[in-house]
Formats: C-alpha cells, structure tokens, sequence
C-alpha cells in the first residue's frame, strides 16, 4: 500500500544549478509539485557534504530511518548523476527492498524502487559498451 507521506532528500551537489540555493529551491520546489494531491512531507534530509566515493551518505541513511519511522515514501526531486551510477543505484534498492520502503522521483515518475535494478544494469552496460549520456542523446532518447 503507497502512504502519502514522504521524506525528501536533497543533494544541491548535483544539479550544478550553480549556488546550492539555488538548487535546494529549485528541487524543493519539484517536490512540492509532487506532493500536490498527493500527500504531505513528513521530513527533508539534505547531503550537506558532496560524497564523491558514493558510499558515505549519512543524511541519505537518515532520510531511510525517518522512512521507515512515518511510514513514508522516500522522494527526491531527480536523480541527477545518482542516476547514473549503477552502484548507487543497487545500493539504494536494496537498502528499499531491505527496510520494505517505496520511493519515487518527482522528476521521473516512471522510476521507483522496483525499477532502480533495471536502471543499475543498464548503467552497468553502458558504462561497459563506453556509452557517454550527453544532453543530446538524452534528449533524443526522450523523444523516441
């Protein structure tokens, strides 16, 4: 069953969006859009320290605990380079399929956390075949 509260979490880190600011307002307002009908924010967890290893992300960490505590699907606003990187993304879905939780992406409603596995293998792929996302092979993606 899908609860209609949330918890989000931020990474400003990731957009480039220029002064984190910016970026913070710029995915809390994707989130608000979301919720929108949809339900009410319980927390906001923000990754204050860009983590380039991608394995410590405590604020991550939190954002699953306070999930788990309300009851609540974890959101962010996009995925970013997260989306990218297949061992984020592995990492995550388990740690969802671990602690029964729901996720989803404001900016991507096709992602949740059945589908983060199938996007962990295709990163994994492409980064074997040497495929480079570009804003141009993104956008014809979409298009297709």
């Amino acid at each position: 069953m899908s609860s209609d509260r949330f918890v989000s979490y931020l990474r400003p880190a990731l957009l480039g969006q220029g002064a984190p600011e910016t970026a913070l307002a710029s995915q809390r307002a994707a989130i608000d859009r979301h919720l929108a009908g949809r339900g009410r924010l319980a927390a906001e967890c923000i990754e204050r320290e860009p983590d380039d290893s991608g394995v410590e992300r405590p604020a991550l960490r939190e954002a699953l605990a306070l999930c788990r505590r309300h009851g609540a699907t974890l959101l962010m606003a996009e995925l970013g380079a997260s989306g990218q990187d297949s061992g984020f993304l592995r990492a995550l879905s388990r740690d969802l399929r671990r602690l029964e939780l729901h996720f989803a992406v404001a900016g991507s409603p096709e992602v949740s956390e059945a589908t983060l596995g199938i996007m962990a293998a295709v990163a994994e792929a492409e980064d074997r075949l040497g495929v480079r996302r570009t804003p141009e092979t993104l956008a014809r993606r979409r298009a297709f």
